[in-house]
């Protein structure tokens, strides 16, 4: 298969499921601002006089485009830790040659918000890694004196400092978003998984209760609605002769009949086994029967096609 920016840019990758893509776009966006960063300090060092950073600048060029195309095979894994090892290896190098003025140090804190964001790292791994972070970055201002013999922006030494903190701290506010994109997404999911029938796809009688409490339907409202409980008769005979697969066929296929019925505002649920409840709003006892009794004849003149009964 054919890789090009173009193509990543315009599609999700096939290999993602979409509950991972928060961590996918981070990862792409992340390689796409790594490339374009060192690609500008490629022409900043040799324009400088520092061919050694200008090398490795080419180096993590090419590692940001590794990291990018294993992530849009899916690897996300494996395309966090080439990350994580380019931000570490190159801040260390930069830090060695140059000296802490500059702010290179900082982006340990990046290459920490990559390993948070690896969903197979555990809460021990994070704090281990995260501890290595911390030794790191103290090292690193310890160790290594704040001024070198190389001095490519002199005179610039704040304003440099300035960007590297701003790019450093803009990748670790853009990992947080996510990680907070990610919890919001799996409270949702979880919710909805509480909430909704898993044979039928409708929402359940927990749903219903939650559904009656926030609507606030109490005897103090003025209020006329219509709740009615729908059974099937004689379910307990399709189970037994044509077996349960074909009885969960069948709630399936009145599910969806049922669901096409309804108008604006009515709210459909599966009370459990053959049972469903049908709320209707704003109607007296009057209009309430006759709409039910129009479900129930349509309902009725249904034949359930596909097993014929």
């Amino acid at each position: 298969m054919k890789y090009s920016v173009k193509s990543m840019l315009k599609h999700s990758s096939p290999y993602v499921p979409k509950e991972r893509w928060p961590e996918y776009f981070l990862i792409f966006t992340s390689c796409i601002l790594g490339m374009l960063f060192n690609l500008g300090l490629i022409i900043l060092f040799y324009t400088t006089g520092v061919p050694l950073l200008a090398h490795v600048s080419v180096v993590s060029v090419f590692l940001w485009l590794c990291a990018m195309i294993v992530n849009y095979r899916g690897k996300i894994r494996l395309a966090i830790s080439i990350s994580t090892f380019e931000l570490l290896a190159h801040t260390i190098l930069g830090v060695y040659v140059l000296g802490t003025d500059y702010g290179f140090q900082y982006f340990v804190w990046a290459a920490l918000c990559l390993i948070t964001l690896n969903p197979q790292v555990n809460k021990g791994w994070v704090i281990f890694f995260g501890s290595i972070c911390l030794v790191i970055f103290i090292w690193l201002n310890m160790v290594f004196p704040a001024k070198t013999n190389i001095r490519p922006f002199e005179g610039f030494e704040d304003i440099i400092f300035v960007i590297m903190i701003v790019v450093s701290a803009g990748s670790l506010l853009t990992g947080l978003l996510v990680m907070k994109s990610i919890f919001f997404n799996q409270q949702h999911k979880l919710i909805e998984f509480a909430n909704s029938d898993a044979l039928t796809g409708l929402n359940n009688r927990r749903f219903f209760y939650t559904f009656l409490d926030s609507k606030r339907i109490n005897k103090r409202e003025a209020v006329n609605f219509c709740i009615a409980l729908i059974d099937l008769d004689h379910f307990k005979k399709i189970n037994d002769n044509f077996g349960h697969d074909v009885g969960d066929d069948v709630l399936v296929e009145l599910s969806t009949c049922l669901t096409a019925l309804l108008n604006n505002g009515e709210t459909l649920c599966r009370w459990g086994g053959e049972e469903f409840v049908l709320f209707i709003p704003y109607v007296d006892l009057t209009t309430g029967v006759a709409r039910l009794n129009n479900i129930r004849r349509i309902t009725t003149k249904r034949t359930f096609s596909k097993h014929a009964l």
